[in-house]
């Protein structure tokens, strides 16, 4: 991400102001959280629309505290530097071409994404999570713990504050962070991802509390940070308690995560994620809760130290100004080997950058810059594929054009062809699946059909075999010529087909997952 001198310069206030470093002597006394009370109530927990939020249930929730923040970096500095705790040195925190690739080396205090000590700490994993909140328990004596799976749905369901975006609310994949991932680390979440059409001024993660609060007055519940929650995870809520209490498990080897990242779109609030109990990510932080009782009463002016950062930190935040316009407009025209690109001329601001994918709805990469309307450029790849334009202003991308589509020449009959020259896709990925080869995979949005769409040009009449080749329990339903046939992965069985000559269509259509397609084989039956 792009940040401004004095951005760097208030990371060096707050190092003094909020872990309390003076002289090389670090104040370890806890950096208290401050908490909001959220009334008992009842509510319907899960949806139909997923298999692990089902049942339904109607759940009682007790009252309880929760942090207004993610827990910050500042307020685990203080833990730390108490217990000495062996934190992970090892996180998935580098991004590469199709994001976080592998974990390497890196923590909390030094990795590839947070720079700032109001940020939500990450690189922790669940462990030390708890870890956390047993420290503060000794420290305070106060019963401080994570919140229940429950009770993060009771938040989320109960007490979100309309908003004319989603972009005021949370910090999401959206445009702006489309404009740094293609600037600052030359990936995309255009095609593989996704994002939101608006722009919410991060391009990664945000320091704590910068966007609108829930009705409560709770910041950051959706996005920014993942966070981890007490329960354990369990294939449904067959047994989840009406009580709004954790779930734990002898084992537990997995657990929950609600309320996704900046890396990710807007996430439907029931929508449960799971990791190992041992991961440790970038995107994966926590919050707070507490118990109320009689002998339990959390101040108002607890967590006032940390308020009073946020509120210096947003009175010197330098907010980025708006991406430029979109370009409109966008044509090309192919001449052999050459295809000229042009867009209108009146939403252009500064100059534009030119983008292509490897095949229509693929994800796109930078290919070239232009100060006018224009750029050439020649045939890239023998298949279809797609340029789209923008703007740059300010050292941001602005949102891209719509695709113009390169076709491609039908595919010839051939014992062996690439799962990835297809002419159409819908609800399909493009993944790395070797050193030097890609394949297909889906669905992208996790669930619902996969479309995929081939042409093939037949220059002799008659009987073909048609089989394909990759990986996981998969069924295709295929669809060629007017007839429609089964083709399994699994087997590699073949099926016959009659074809006559002329172009003809292929569409594999699934709505399994945990597959990918590497290659398809047509071949006449001599």
């Amino acid at each position: 991400m792009i940040r401004s001198s004095s951005h760097r310069l208030l990371i060096v206030v707050s190092i003094v102001l909020i872990t309390g470093s003076i002289n090389g002597k670090t104040l370890a006394e806890p950096l208290l959280p401050s908490m909001v009370k959220v009334p008992a109530g009842d509510f319907v927990l899960g949806s139909t629309e997923y298999e692990d939020t089902q049942p339904q249930k109607r759940v009682n929730v007790a009252e309880f505290y929760v942090s207004q923040y993610e827990v910050t970096r500042a307020e685990f500095a203080r833990f730390a530097d108490s217990t000495g705790y062996a934190v992970p040195q090892t996180c998935y925190h580098e991004i590469g071409k199709w994001w976080f690739e592998q974990e390497s080396e890196g923590n909390w205090t030094n990795n590839a994404i947070n720079q700032h000590e109001l940020e939500p700490v990450s690189c922790v994993g669940y462990d030390a999570a708890v870890a956390y909140t047993e420290w503060l328990q000794v420290e305070t004596g106060m019963p401080y713990r994570l919140l229940s799976e429950a009770e993060w749905e009771y938040l989320a369901t109960q007490f979100a504050s309309p908003s004319d975006s989603v972009c005021d609310a949370a910090n999401l994949a959206d445009q702006r962070a489309e404009s740094v991932a293609q600037r600052q680390f030359h990936t995309s979440y255009i095609n593989l991802i996704g994002i939101e059409s608006c722009d919410d001024r991060a391009g990664t993660v945000s320091v704590v509390g910068q966007y609108a609060p829930d009705k409560l007055g709770i910041y950051d519940l959706i996005g920014n940070v993942n966070e981890f929650v007490s329960d354990c995870y369990v294939e449904n809520y067959a047994d989840m308690p009406t009580s709004g209490r954790a779930v734990y498990t002898k084992s537990c080897e997995t657990v929950v995560l609600r309320g996704g990242a900046w890396h990710w779109p807007a996430w439907p609030v029931r929508i449960r994620d799971a990791k190992p109990r041992n991961w440790i990510g970038v995107l994966e932080g926590f919050r707070l809760a507490l118990d109320t009782a009689e002998h339990i009463a959390v101040p108002a002016s607890q967590g006032s130290e940390l308020r009073n950062a946020l509120s210096q930190y947003r009175q010197q935040r330098v907010i980025p100004p708006p991406l430029p316009d979109k370009p409109e407009g966008l044509t090309a025209n192919v001449a052999g080997n050459d295809i000229s690109l042009n867009w209108d001329t009146d939403k252009v601001a500064g100059h534009c950058v030119i983008l292509a994918n490897q095949q229509p709805g693929g994800r796109f990469d930078i290919i070239g810059f232009s100060d006018k309307p224009g750029f050439k450029d020649t045939f890239r790849a023998q298949r279809a594929y797609q340029y789209v334009v923008a703007n740059v202003q300010n050292n941001a991308i602005g949102p891209y054009s719509l695709p113009v589509d390169i076709a491609l020449e039908p595919l010839p009959v051939a014992p062996t062809l690439p799962a990835t020259h297809f002419v159409a896709m819908d609800n399909a990925l493009v993944v790395p699946c070797g050193a030097d080869t890609e394949c297909v995979t889906g669905p992208r949005s996790g669930s619902g059909a996969t479309l995929l769409t081939y042409e093939f040009a037949i220059e002799k009449p008659g009987n073909y075999l048609l089989s394909a080749k990759g990986g996981g329990e998969v069924t295709f339903t295929a669809e060629i010529a007017g007839q429609t046939r089964v083709v399994s992965l699994s087997d590699g069985a073949m099926e016959y087909l009659a074809l006559s000559k002329g172009i003809q269509r292929l569409t594999l259509i699934t709505e399994q997952s945990g597959w990918h397609l590497d290659t398809l084989h047509l071949t006449k039956d001599n």
